[in-house]
This record gives structure tokens, sequence and C-alpha cells, in this order.
């Protein structure tokens, strides 16, 4: 190979790579998904907040729920993670999908009733 083609090649590479092209991996859902999240849920004229703490670890989450103004927490069972999604069972049946930074979760409750909202990373979360 000739000097000019691997100067080109090379720069070609860091151009790239700095352009984000080829990211690097931010670390499996169970990494992103660890420590303390907030969902808002909004309907029927009411605002409730849910409060999550994730322990995953490999494929499996543990931790608790919490509705805002109840003085006890759920603990999470049953909870699975398989790539990007999650499902666990603490105060109806939980189902989502991790977006970045972004939990989009739907909830279904007895009589198939099903609310959905999006769960953001706390301050204080890990």
């Amino acid at each position: 190979m000739n000097v000019r083609l691997a100067k080109t090649i090379f720069a070609f590479v860091v151009l790239v790579s700095s352009a984000g092209a080829f990211p690097l991996p931010a670390g499996s859902a169970a990494d992103q998904l660890r420590g303390h999240w907030d969902a808002e849920l909004a309907g029927e004229g009411r605002r409730f907040w849910f409060y999550f703490d994730f322990q995953p670890k490999a494929d499996a989450i543990t931790g608790t729920v919490e509705l805002a103004g109840q003085d006890r927490q759920f603990p999470i069972q049953n909870g699975r993670i398989s790539g990007n999604n999650v499902s666990f069972q603490a105060l109806g049946i939980w189902t989502g999908t991790l977006e970045g930074s972004e939990l989009k979760l739907t909830r279904e409750l007895d009589g198939g009733k099903k609310q959905h909202m999006i769960a953001r990373r706390t301050a204080n979360s890990q």
C-alpha cells in the first residue's frame, strides 16, 4: 500500500469515527436501567407519579415500584430484560422499551386497561 493511500484511509477513519458513524456500545440495557426512574401518568383529569428503583442483573430485574402519595413500595416480581425490552409485575403488569435516556412503559391493569408513560432517570440515580 502506498503512503498516500494509507494517509487517506487513516483520515477517513478518523473523520467517520469522530462523526459518530461507528458509535461504541453504551453498555447493556441492564447497566443502563440500574437506578432510580420517575414516570408521570396523566389522564382522566388527574396526574400520578410512579417511582422505580431498578436493580438489574444479567437478564433479570428486581427492585421496587412506588406510587406517589402511598407510604409503601411494591417489589418488582418476574422482572426480565431482553435486548432493550423489559417486563415485570408490581402494581400491574409492565412492559417497556429503553430508547436512549427514556424508558417507554405500558402498564396493564385488571380488565385489560392500559396506561402509557415515559420514565426518565432521576438526578440521584446510581
